[in-house]
Order: structure tokens, then C-alpha cells, then sequence
């Protein structure tokens, strides 16, 4: 069976831990290994940003800083596993990627 998982918050567990791998990081709740062992066919990574502790708005600069660094994870992941799995910004992008035997 395909699957297409609507939500994930990967991108900020792994921007929080320099250097870890989202290929096959045992402690995330999803990872690039298990998306393909489990015949996943799209993936959507959610970057958002968690109100403070007080439930306010963060900083503008926080917030920038934030958001850039797990942008940043991703694209180095997604270039890192570009073998397994490539963004896609359109159904036709899903489905060339399907035809390549990739993930989206």
C-alpha cells in the first residue's frame, strides 16, 4: 500500500541536533530508511514554530532563525538522499518522481 503522511515535525527535531542524519536517525519518528522499507509514496514536512512557554508570539529574529535552520536541514538532507526521495511543488512532480522510483 502507498502512503502520504499529512504532517510531520521531523525538520525541527533534526534542526535541534547538528549533524543528525534524517536517513536513518533511530530517534525520530519518521526517517528516509523507513519511509521506503514501508512503500511510503509522499511526505510532507511541516516547519513551524512552537509559541513560548507563555504562549507568546516568538521574536521576528528568533522565528527567522528558526525557520532558516530547519530549511536549511532540510534542503542538505533532501540533496544528501536525493537518490531515495525529491521535493515536489506539483502532482506532476509526484508522479515523475514516482516514474523514477523516488519518494516525494
Amino acid at each position: 500500500m502507498k502512503i502520504v503522511d499529512m504532517h510531520c515535525d521531523t525538520l525541527m527535531k533534526g534542526w535541534n541536533v547538528p549533524g543528525k542524519a534524517l536517513y536513518d536517525a533511530p530517534d525520530f519518528s519518521i526517517n528516509f530508511k523507513l519511509l521506503k522499507g514501508n512503500q511510503s509514496f509522499v511526505q510532507f514536512f511541516a516547519m513551524y514554530l512552537r509559541r513560548d512557554i507563555d504562549g507568546n508570539l516568538r521574536d521576528i529574529d528568533e522565528a527567522y532563525e528558526i525557520l532558516g535552520g530547519m530549511h536549511k536541514y532540510y534542503t542538505e538532507q533532501m540533496e544528501l538522499n536525493k537518490y531515495l526521495i525529491r521535493p515536489a511543488y506539483s502532482v506532476s512532480d509526484i508522479l515523475k518522481n514516482k516514474e523514477e522510483g523516488l519518494m516525494s
